[in-house]
C-alpha cells in the first residue's frame, strides 16, 4: 500500500509538472509549506521519544538503579551504530552534490551522487536489520528496548522513506525531468 501510494504520488508530480506544466507557483509553495509542517511534524515526534528515553535513564539514575537495567546489554556504540553515522554523513555530503549538481543542470554530474545516496541507504537499512538480529534485548524488555526499538525503528523508515524518494529522483534525472 505504501508503495503504491508512493508510485501514484510521484506519477502525479511527474505528469503535472513536466508533461502538463501544471505546476504554477501556487502549488510549488503548497507543497514547500508541507513539506515543512511535515518535517516539524517529525521533529517534535522524535523529540517526544527522546525525551521518553532520557526521562527513563535519568529517573532510573537518580533512584540508584542502572541504565540499561539488567541483563540488558546495550548495542556496542563503536560497530555497526559507528558505520552507520558515517553513512549518513557521507550521504548528507552526496545528495548536497546531487543538489548543485541538478541546481546547474548538470544531469550527468548529479547521476553519481544520487546513486551514492540510494546505494548508502540500502547500506544503511542492511546493517539496521543486521543490528536489530544481534540485539539482545527486544522492544517488550523494558522502557530502554521500547525507546531503543522506537527510535532506530523510525528513523529507519525515515532512511527507507529517504531512500524510495532519491531513488524516485535519480529516475526522473535519468529521464531528464529536471
Amino acid at each position: 500500500l505504501l508503495l503504491s501510494s508512493f508510485y501514484s504520488w510521484m506519477m502525479d508530480i511527474i505528469t503535472e509538472a513536466t508533461y502538463l506544466g501544471c505546476h504554477t507557483s501556487i502549488v510549488a509553495r503548497g507543497l514547500k509549506i508541507g513539506f515543512t509542517l511535515f518535517l516539524i511534524s517529525e521533529a517534535f515526534f522524535f523529540v517526544g521519544f527522546f525525551w521518553a528515553w532520557f526521562s527513563s535513564g535519568i529517573g532510573n539514575l537518580s533512584s540508584g538503579c542502572l541504565w540499561p537495567p539488567r541483563p540488558i546489554i546495550p548495542v556496542y556504540p563503536w560497530g555497526a551504530p559507528l558505520f552507520n553515522t558515517a553513512i549518513l554523513l557521507a550521504s548528507g555530503a552526496a545528495v548536497t552534490w546531487a543538489h548543485r549538481a541538478v541546481a546547474i543542470h548538470d544531469r550527468e554530474e548529479a547521476m553519481i551522487p544520487l546513486g551514492l545516496c540510494v546505494l548508502a541507504g540500502v547500506v544503511f537499512l542492511r546493517f539496521q536489520f543486521g543490528e536489530y538480529k544481534a540485539a539482545s534485548f527486544t522492544i517488550a524488555d523494558s522502557a530502554y528496548g521500547s525507546c531503543f526499538y522506537m527510535l532506530t525503528g523510525l528513523h529507519g523508515s525515515h532512511v527507507l522513506g529517504g531512500t524510495l524518494f532519491l531513488a524516485a529522483m535519480l529516475v526522473r534525472n535519468y529521464f531528464c525531468h529536471f
